[in-house]
């Protein structure tokens, strides 16, 4: 049966109105200025319009967050000019500003200041203000919980409080919400230029932190803000704000009206400086604080602490000092302050604190540690106006920003774990601490140098797991310091170990630690990561809800966006026991949307990190930019993956421009695992995209792919160009489990295109070289000369025998003499067309012509070196990860055991000062 069409049109309408209340119920409505999706703000890839935004806020219920990416966003959003809309937010709504458009909590956002996203009253002509929103934002009658954070908000004209409208007036009415990191400027009114607190007959007592009120204009009073308690309440606490370039006539930058009411403003830890009063008497005017009760009916009692008051004046009288204007009985209370021309009271006085042109303190400002000393982060606050930890030693300092040492260009910052002297990083005597390294890295300029001692440092002192220790461009961080060295060359970084560690909460618990312990975005080639261990990161956002770059839990290198770079060299470090439940265990290497990003890795151990989907050690993303690193003297060991690529993954999506791969030279691959395939490397090339990877003196050892391709598997379209490369590497007893349709179990490559795979001057054995071709793909193709491979493979100079290793069952893959790998390679080679040295760092061509595989026999054999403490059979423990034979010079400079009942040989032992050589029982060494 049809129903009518008035029943229709109510079954209709109820489905449309019950639809849209359980989209406004919804606990998080994502915003961008265009909107995405089918724009019902139920994701980032739903996201609402900035056309939306003004409506749906309106209508908004209790406990409604909305996360609003950057951009400009408009009262009226354009499609209209009627200036008495605004940006209402009811109670208890919460809106957040400066998201990426990708974050899955509130604390990934990168805020700056001022933020990315805009709100504006700008409506009409953009060069006549006379036809801009009256309010840009209203709160009414709304509670403590009400807030918006990180939102510029400017352009507001003609009411009172064009910016900011907080109306609590009214019998039994009150309206106190947060206002955070919000940046508040530009903006003209009559009362209130910036903000308007209106407590006439009800009450306003807004929370006001970290925001900066800056070049808002008020034709009568009350530039940056008017607190009004006419009859009524009015109390706002400000906390970390800097007020700067307002002006009105009665009160340039605060104007507190009481009369027959109570207004009570609390100021901790402001800047007030530069605003004018525009009074034509001076006398009468105030550019910093007009306090009002006439006839002494009224309660006005401000308080200002660790605040710096200068530079205020009046416009007809700009030498003036016009600090404070009281009309009537007020009892101000100016404590630990920096007041011009001085101001009665505990802690004041009259020094210029000069302010850089930030507004931030320099080295020598009096306002350095002469705040309250009573004065915690509990009653202030925990960071300041920039971000960074209020209390930098000891005690805090006046005004907004907290003093950091800005250091630049050969500045030389020495840190140890507890610091010492006055912390301020000027040689060891006076070193930072480890709670300050993070903030202080933060604002490093490029060209200075971190010297940095043995111990744990963390980035952070909270459980906030979105911090990270953040490498400016151009800056160096060295560790490996024991705390006395004044010359790089005498730190011991094996000794003394630096670490840097994410694990910020329970030692036990890798759930709570950071997701990213280094960040690395948009640095220079001069950018330098060198004797430091990185460990310990967790990156466990959920993909789902976050389009974040979610990896490199050691090491994150962002490098995204058209026209941005990041580069960097990490030298002499660690990446050990990190995760990502997606992509890149250790290191992410992030060139997406058209992005350059490139590492330099040397002498570099990249162990025991795990990833969920993609790149156990390392994530190469190139799309449509190129993403990738060089490697050099480095180790790849025990990274896991539970999909593709267990040490390294490289990704160039659909694009001509993209580009992914690693060029790697003397490394050594052993025990990674791909519970998929790849159990080395994984390739994933689509149309048009190019990885053309290449390996030089590299071991390949004992790696494990549960399904196929032990050593590098491809997956690529037929229109990308891919090319692995494997000049003097040697292959041994690489495995996977799966029947194939390849000709063997055990194959170390897998591929799915017509990819080309060159082999020069190596050595394939046990389990090593097969073709295992993905079904129903095609096979690729082989450039495979002058190679030892088992089971034959024909080719210029190829062989099957034997290569006789030194020691293969200890992990020793050097030739005994007589060897037929040794003089059987390219005789065409060189040491340019190769390269200069081998695995172990020996001349490359010892006799006229090259051997095969990773080392080069050498007539006449350099020491093999321990490279740390611990075990003779441990790979680890020497340099280059190989066992000593019996041909070998050894040098040990650190404490080796060797193990019950074990045999170990060697034709001569040296010893440094440090070496030494422990027999467990029934051990031996055999000395040829």
């Amino acid at each position: 049966m049809l129903l009518s069409t008035h029943k229709l049109l109510i079954v209709l309408f109820l489905a449309f109105w019950f639809g849209l209340s359980a989209a406004f119920g919804q606990t998080v409505v994502y915003v961008t200025p265009s909107g995405a999706g089918d724009q019902t703000g139920s994701s980032w890839g739903n996201a609402l319009s900035g056309t939306q935004l003004q409506p749906r806020l309106a209508v908004a219920t209790t406990g409604t967050q909305f996360w609003v990416a950057g951009g400009l966003y408009k009262t009226t959003a354009g499609l209209s000019n009627d200036r008495s809309l605004s940006f209402l937010i009811p109670s208890a709504v919460q809106v957040y500003g400066g998201f990426g458009g990708f974050e899955g909590s509130v604390s990934e956002r990168e805020l700056t200041q001022p933020s990315s996203t805009t709100f504006s009253g700008e409506l009409g002509n953009s060069s006549d203000q006379e036809d801009n929103a009256f309010h840009v934002v209203t709160f009414k009658n709304v509670s403590s919980v009400t807030r918006i954070d990180g939102i510029v908000v400017t352009r507001g004209r003609g009411g009172d409080g064009a910016g900011i409208f907080n109306d609590g007036a009214g019998t039994g009415n009150r309206s106190d919400p947060t206002i955070t990191n919000c940046y508040i400027t530009e903006n003209v009114a009559s009362y209130g230029g910036g903000i308007y607190n209106g407590g006439y007959q009800g009450s306003a007592n807004p929370i006001i932190i970290n925001c900066v009120i800056s070049r808002n204009t008020a034709y009568t009073n009350g530039g940056g803000v008017y607190n009004n308690g006419y009859q009524g309440q009015c109390n706002p606490t400000f906390t970390n704000c800097l007020s700067v370039g307002n002006q009105g006539r009665d009160g340039g930058a605060y104007y507190n009206e009481a009369y027959s009411g109570v207004c009570n403003p609390v100021f901790r830890n402001c800047t007030i400086i530069e605003n004018q009063s525009t009074h034509y008497y001076p006398s009468d005017g105030s550019g910093t604080m007009y306090n009002d009760v006439p006839g002494n009916q009224g309660n006005c009692s401000p308080t200002l602490v660790n605040c710096i008051v200068w530079g205020n004046s009046s416009m007809y009288a700009p030498s003036s000092n016009a600090s404070v204007f009281n009309n009537g009985t007020v009892n101000l209370t100016i404590t630990y302050s920096s007041v011009q021309g001085g101001y009665a009271g505990t802690g004041n006085d009259g020094t210029n604190p000069n302010l850089q042109a930030d507004f931030r303190l320099p080295t020598n400002s009096s306002a350095i540690n002469s705040g309250d000393p009573n004065s915690t982060t509990a009653t202030i606050s925990e960071l300041d106006l920039a971000l960074k930890p209020r209390i930098r030693d000891g005690r805090i300092d006046r005004g907004a920003y907290e003093y950091w040492l800005r250091y630049g260009p050969g500045f030389r910052v020495h840190v140890t774990p507890n610091g010492a002297g006055d912390r301020s990083g000027e040689g060891w005597s006076n070193a930072l601490s480890a709670t300050q390294l993070a903030g202080v890295l933060v604002d490093a300029l490029a060209g200075t140098e971190f010297w940095v001692a043995a111990g744990l440092y963390r980035p952070t002192q909270s459980r906030n797991r979105a911090m990270s220790f953040q490498i400016n461009s151009g800056v160096k961080i060295y560790g490996g310091f024991a705390g006395n060295e004044t010359d790089l060359n005498q730190r011991n970084i094996n000794t003394n170990q630096t670490v840097l560690t994410g694990n910020i909460g329970s030692q036990s618990d890798y759930g709570d630690n950071v997701f990213q312990v280094v960040k690395l975005k948009n640095t220079s080639p001069s950018t330098r990561l060198d004797g430091l261990i990185i460990r310990d990161g967790y990156e466990s956002r959920d993909y789902a809800t976050s389009r974040y770059p979610k990896g490199g839990a050691g090491i994150y290198a962002d490098g995204r966006g058209f026209g941005n770079r990041c580069e960097a060299v990490i030298v002499n470090c660690t990446i050990t026991s990190n995760r990502s439940s997606n992509v890149g265990g250790g290191i992410y290497i992030d060139a997406d949307d058209g992005g350059y990003c490139w590492l330099t890795i040397e002498s570099t151990g990249v162990t025991s990190n795990i990833a969920s989907n993609y790149g156990g050690g390392i994530y190469c993303l190139g799309n449509l930019g190129v993403g990738g690193a060089t490697l050099s003297k480095c180790s790849f060991v025990s990274n896991t993956v539970f999909g593709f690529g267990g040490a390294i993954n490289c990704f160039a999506p659909n694009s001509t421009n993209s580009r992914s791969t690693v060029n790697a030279d003397q490394c050594v691959f052993f025990n990674n695992l791909s519970s998929y395939i790849g159990g080395v490397m994984h390739l994933q090339v689509n149309t048009g995209g190019k990885s053309l990877p290449t390996f030089k003196n590299c071991l390949f050892n004992d790696n494990f792919a549960s399904q196929s391709g032990s050593v590098v598997a491809v997956q690529a379209s037929f229109y990308a160009e891919v090319s692995p490369t494997f000049i003097n590497s040697t292959f041994v007893n690489n495995r996977v489990t799966r029947v194939g349709t390849g000709t063997t179990l055990n194959s170390m490559i897998e591929s799915t295109c017509t990819s080309t795979y060159r082999f020069q001057n190596s050595i394939i054995r046990d389990f090593g070289y097969v073709y295992h071709a993905s079904q129903n793909y095609i096979a690729p193709n082989y450039n495979i000369t002058y190679s030892n491979i088992q089971g034959g493979f024909a080719g210029t100079g190829n062989i099957d025998a034997d290569p006789l290793f030194v020691d293969p069952a200890n992990g020793n893959y050097r030739l005994q003499s007589g060897s037929p790998s040794i003089n059987t390679g390219d005789p065409a080679s060189t040491t340019t067309s190769v390269s200069a040295t081998d695995l172990a760092g020996n001349p490359r061509i010892d006799n006229s012509r090259v051997d095969m595989g990773a080392y080069e026999r050498q007539t006449v054999t350099g020491p093999i070196l321990t490279l740390k403490e611990g075990s003779w059979n441990d790979p680890l423990t020497w340099l280059y990860q190989q066992l000593p034979g019996s041909d070998d010079t050894i040098l040990i400079r650190h404490r080796v055991g060797l193990p019950a009942s074990y045999v170990g040989k060697a034709r001569t032992v040296q010893y440094e000062a440090n070496g030494q050589l422990v027999f467990s029982p029934e051990a031996r060494l055999n000395l040829n």
